[in-house]
């Protein structure tokens, strides 16, 4: 991240194309080519983060003493059927590659695309009304089905702060027909008795439940009683 950041600084481009190194300080000269000795036989960097994260980076400052193709091929091959990469942060870090850029590209985005209408200033921002008035942000939904927790599905939804699970669960059913739900209401609050058409079952003792993961951490905690704020 510490090389992406100095590139994006230096305001240079960093393409799949870079032939040329972008770093000039000595350091950072170093860490990158530390970077690049650690890639492993298999193309990769360790994880599918971890290698995203690598290969941006190299990318980034045009290192050419790693095998570019070899580590996309890495990437590509944990890819899962949903097309995520095997969670939030990981497929995060493997997009801007997908596209052919990186992280540090986005002082050279700015510049491009917003620079036409001049400086905005704060009062601009807050003058605007076509801005909402609820700050929003995403959410990363996924349906988890069996005792073996299969993944069914994955969405990424917007909603305002303080939106309840429920509000992300109508969202996402509103993006995306494999998302419908149906609830009812309970003394504890919704209670949900069907997802993507797979209901509950009491003879069974299968029901849906709610789970929250931290993203950082990637502890996964159950959602308590009522309506749980996202």
């Amino acid at each position: 991240m510490n090389v992406l950041a100095v590139v994006c600084l230096q305001g240079r481009n960093a393409t799949l194309q870079t032939s040329t190194s972008n770093i000039e300080d000595p350091l950072m000269i170093d860490a990158v080519h530390e970077i690049a000795s650690r890639q492993k036989p298999d193309g990769s960097f360790g994880n599918v983060h971890s290698t995203a994260l690598a290969a941006q980076a190299l990318l980034a400052a045009g290192d050419t003493s790693w095998n570019a193709e070899l580590a996309m091929q890495f990437l590509l091959r944990h890819q899962s059927s949903n097309v995520d990469f095997g969670g939030f942060l990981a497929t995060y870090s493997v997009l801007p590659l997908l596209a052919g850029t990186t992280l540090a590209h986005i002082g050279q985005y700015r510049q491009q695309h917003c620079e036409i209408f001049g400086d905005i200033t704060e009062n601009d921002l807050l003058s605007s009304s076509e801005l909402p008035s609820k700050r929003t942000i995403s959410v990363w939904y996924s349906i988890w089905v069996g005792n073996d927790a299969r993944n069914r599905s994955s969405t990424t939804v917007w909603v305002p702060s303080g939106s309840s699970m429920l509000d992300v669960m109508q969202a996402a059913a509103g993006k995306d027909n494999r998302f419908k739900f149906d609830w009812e209401e309970s003394d504890f609050g919704p209670y949900v008795t069907s997802v993507s058409g797979v209901p509950s079952n009491a003879t069974t003792h299968e029901y849906w439940l709610g789970h929250s993961m931290n993203f950082i951490t990637g502890v996964v905690t159950p959602l308590q009683l009522g309506k749980f704020i996202v």
